[in-house]
């Protein structure tokens, strides 16, 4: 009797809540390491607690052991490190980053991408493998997109090896060292030390070699320092021979080995990395050709040497000797007429070479750029490198060819001339401020104060050599708003490190540097509270800090990409990418507009400083492209044209799609003599970083391909005339597209304007209510004057109210809204916008698959079948269903067996389904909004 009423005088309890994160720390761990963990976890005991036992909580070990860790995920228990522990309890969003158990600790840089593993033991690639998600990183068992990080012990020349492919993605290749290293300092490691030598294991052949050279001797050395292993031809990978008549070269085709020529491992040793045997690395076969130094007399005058200025010519060894006797070396005709140019050439051996085998062929050599004649400029390309060289030579597809020298040796070896165009090109800009072969004085014209030309061999051209002296444009100072980020030297100082503001933002999770910014200007101060107030971290301080931190993107004070002399895994971007991003609330990709990312050179131009730029023929939706365009045109150093702008003072007309363009505006601008370009023009006086000439972007060329396949297209009018109809089918319908249901489907726009209807997107609720206002759609009292069929759609109500004008007129404007369910769930912003519209106008609402169903089938079909909306409960039907009281014992159903571990579970899994959910909305909502 005293138990009941003792149970009837105790109210009822509070619902109990269960908390997130169970932690059942191990005896190993440190008294005072315990003492942090529980003051941790008492200030939140709704997220974390300490158990006795390892049943569905979280070990925290303070040391890993391989075997005690093996033993414990046997009894399916989850390990997790003592500093992650604490970072839990720190932080709850780091539970979210967790790939996969057991973890240590966060060690690896946030998205340094997955580890992947080639060519090592299964007992030391079960090592990394497990050392990797110790460390937080995920462990790939194939090279895919995610991979950022190659571990493996030798390299490799088969063509489809992982190693290859990590070399052409660029992705770091180390030994299994650096894992090791990292585990056993706790922290990340510099990668340089345990980088993968560039022929580390991989077995050479150098018997075809003549020992005792002191040249190939040291070349042998070298290549066994960057581990090579020097074995016989039986046991070897790759064979070294000179040419195809050595030896052993036949020997390695009859049992399928790779020959290489000693300049392949050059090549190698030179670029850090093993190289496939390709191209000009190939075994060659010459026709015994050699070269000796014959004398005779120099043929252009020039600070070389006496010993120097003897000619080098090549002979072909069976000759009889003609023209050695008086000492006058042989001349061919294979490339007479051909000006050949040297400058970009190492000054030397490489140079001297070259030209004795254009001379030996009849051509001539100069090595000043600006030779009006010159037909070839010779480079050593390499095929891995992909950046552009800045040149004085003007780049004319047509005239000039950029070859590699690989053109002349085979030329030279053939005895004829062969085409350029099947050989290595190279990638070139036409700079010359930016050359740096005409800096360094390789041409010998005196500096930059004037250029003197150096005449061509035997060159007797009238053109040519009454040509004037041509100067060189003085080296642009760059201003501090456009120069690169200079790289200081010295002992580098520790990087200061903002952190973020929000949770929330365009940069959340990304860690931003500031590449040769001053910690105390205040335009640095002003980007680092941009940055931190929109979720980034920001790290700046001296360049080598800064490269040290590991920063997801670099961002630079100018729009010229800066010199780090190192290799470097972070992007640049430019401030107008932050200010993009910031202004939008999307984190835009860098690819996206041009100017996201630096150029090669330094802006602005000093050619463009004069120009008035009026941009047209964009799409009337196409604001946020326009901004973009008008951006770059400032970044270039020009100026955008106003509307109140007058014809006399614009002097480019840029048409962005020439199929918009106005007629009667081009018509105005080819009388005032005003070029009107394509948008290409300006994207190439970016990338090029010089002002590019006009008329090769002149939009006459569209224009006149435009009206001949509109003329052909007129002739089948009448086949589409029957179609005609499908314009009606939404006619005086304005369709309103939210951002996630342009996400879903890219192409509701078309679809809508092909069926005659009025297009209009929002981005945000506000602007979602403007349009709405603008269609007399507002949040008002429900309106007596009577709902529309659901079939009809809903008329706004200025039609309603137009009076006797819009009735006789017969035309209403019907509004009809796209959106997903996801956008409208109880609480959102949207939600309670719509809320206020009243029950009439909820009909409005429809998924887009109305749309897309009515494209489909050519009618409009009725709106309640796709409500996007919950119906509204009738107050006047069914009594509502009684609710439950309370929770636990008096709620909802407990069960003896039920463990608290899977009810955790349950609500683990719960909650990452919505997120799930969530990450899918989101991820809609961007695509829309981009």
């Amino acid at each position: 009797h005293q138990t009941m009423c003792a149970l009837v005088a105790v109210p009822p309890a509070e619902p109990v809540r269960n908390p997130e994160l169970y932690l059942h720390l191990s005896p190993n761990i440190p008294p005072e390491r315990v003492a942090v963990l529980r003051e941790l976890v008492r200030q939140q005991p709704l997220y974390a607690c300490i158990v006795d036992s390892e049943e569905g909580a979280l070990c925290v070990l303070p040391h890993f052991d391989i075997e005690e860790v093996a033993n414990l995920e046997r009894r399916r228990c989850r390990v997790i490190g003592l500093p992650m522990a604490e970072r839990l309890l720190r932080d709850r969003n780091m539970m979210s980053q967790v790939h996969a158990l057991p973890l240590f600790d966060f060690i690896f840089r946030a998205g340094g991408g997955a580890v992947c593993c080639s060519g090592l033991q299964q007992a030391v690639r079960m090592r990394c493998a497990s050392l990797a998600k110790y460390m937080g990183a995920k462990f790939s068992e194939d090279l895919g997109p995610d991979v950022g990080l190659l571990v493996t012990s030798r390299v490799s020349l088969h063509p489809e090896s992982k190693y290859q492919a990590a070399l052409q993605r660029r992705i770091p290749i180390v030994r299994p060292s650096y894992l090791e290293a990292m585990w056993e300092a706790k922290v990340e490691v510099r990668l340089e030390p345990h980088m993968l030598p560039a022929l580390c294991g991989l077995a050479i052949c150098f018997s075809s070699l003549k020992a005792g050279t002191e040249e190939l001797d040291r070349l042998q050395a070298r290549a066994v320092a960057a581990g090579a292993v020097a074995e016989p031809l039986d046991r070897a990978e790759v064979v070294i021979v000179k040419d195809a008549f050595a030896p052993l070269y036949n020997d390695a085709q009859r049992i399928g080995l790779l020959a290489a020529p000693p300049l392949w491992i050059a090549r190698c040793l030179e670029l850090g990395n093993c190289v496939p045997v390709a191209g000009e690395l190939e075994v060659q076969n010459p026709r015994s050709l050699q070269l000796k130094l014959v004398g005779g007399p120099s043929p252009a005058p020039g600070p070389s040497s006496a010993s120097a200025s003897a000619s080098l010519a090549l002979v072909d060894a069976a000759a009889t000797g003609l023209g050695a006797a008086d000492g006058e070396p042989e001349c061919g005709t294979a490339l007479a007429g051909c000006v050949i140019n040297l400058l970009y050439l190492q000054p030397g051996e490489q140079r001297d070479t070259a030209k004795a085998m254009a001379w030996r062929l009849g051509a001539y050599t100069t090595v000043c750029p600006f030779d009006r004649a010159i037909t070839h400029v010779l480079f050593k390309v390499n095929p891995l490198d992909k950046t552009a060289t800045q040149v004085s030579v003007q780049v004319d597809d047509d005239r000039v060819s950029f070859v590699d020298i690989a053109w002349l040796e085979t030329c030279a070896q053939d005895g004829k001339r062969l085409p350029s165009s099947t050989f290595l090109q190279a990638r070139v800009h036409y700079n010359p401020v930016c050359d740096e072969a005409v800096k360094r004085g390789d041409a010998g014209l005196g500096g930059s104060a004037g250029l003197h030309r150096r005449p061509s061999r035997a060159l007797t051209m009238a053109t040519s050599d009454t040509m004037l002296p041509l100067p060189l444009p003085a080296p642009q100072v760059p201003s501090s708003s456009s120069s690169s980020a200079p790289v200081r030297s010295g002992p580098p100082q520790p990087a200061l490190r903002s952190p973020p503001l929000v949770a929330q933002g365009p940069f959340a999770g990304l860690t931003l540097g500031l590449l040769g910014w001053a910690p105390e200007d205040d335009v640095t101060k002003e980007m680092v509270r941009k940055i931190c107030e929109n979720g980034g971290t920001t790290v700046y301080g001296s360049a080598e800090s800064v490269l040290e931190a590991q920063v997801n993107t670099c961002i630079c004070q100018g729009y010229s990409t800066p010199d780090v002399g190192q290799k470097v895994l972070a992007n640049f971007a430019t401030i107008k990418w932050v200010d993009a991003c910031v202004a939008e609330g999307i984190c835009h990709s860098i690819t996206n507009f041009l100017h996201f990312a630096p150029g090669p050179g330094p802006l602005p131009l000093q050619d463009m400083a004069n120009c008035l730029v009026r941009i047209t023929a964009l799409g009337a939706s196409d604001n946020r492209k326009r901004t973009r365009l008008q951006e770059l045109v400032e970044v270039l150093g020009a100026k955008v044209a106003k509307q109140s702008s007058k014809w006399g003072e614009i002097t480019h007309v840029v048409c962005v799609m020439p199929e918009h363009l106005d007629r009667k505006m081009y018509e105005v601008a080819c009388k005032k003599n005003v070029p009107t370009v394509s948008v290409q023009w300006l994207f190439d006086c970016f990338s090029m970083n010089s002002r590019q000439p006009e008329a090769k972007y002149d939009v006459a060329n569209v224009l006149g391909k435009m009206d001949s396949q509109a003329k052909i297209s007129s002739e089948t009018n009448n086949l589409h005339s029957s179609r005609s109809f499908n314009a009606e089918v939404l006619s005086g319908h304005d369709v309103l597209v939210s951002p996630s249901a342009l996400g879903s489907d890219a192409r509701l726009p078309q679809m809508a304007e092909e069926l005659g209807g009025t297009v209009q997107t929002w981005r945000s609720p506000t602007e979602f209510a403007q349009l709405l206002a603008s269609c007399e759609v507002t949040p008002s009292e429900p309106s007596t004057a009577g709902t529309l069929g659901s079939s009809a759609g809903l008329a706004s109500s200025g039609a309603e109210a137009g009076g006797n004008g819009a009735r006789s007129s017969g035309k209403r404007r019907h509004v009809v809204v796209l959106l997903d369910k996801e956008e409208v769930t109880e609480g959102t912003q949207l939600a309670t916008f719509i809320a206020k519209l009243g029950t009439e106008r909820r009909e409005i609402f429809v998924v887009p698959a109305w749309l897309s169903e009515t494209f489909q089938q050519r009618r409009r079909l009725p709106l309640e079948a796709f409500a996007a909306l919950p119906p509204m409960e009738d107050s006047e039907g069914a009594a509502a269903k009684r609710q439950r009281l309370g929770s636990g014992s008096l709620g909802e159903a407990a069960y003896a067996w039920q463990p608290a571990s899977l009810k955790s579970l349950e609500e683990l899994a719960e909650d990452s389904r919505a997120r799930a959910l969530q990450s899918i909305a989101e991820q809609k909502v961007n695509e829309g909004l981009r």
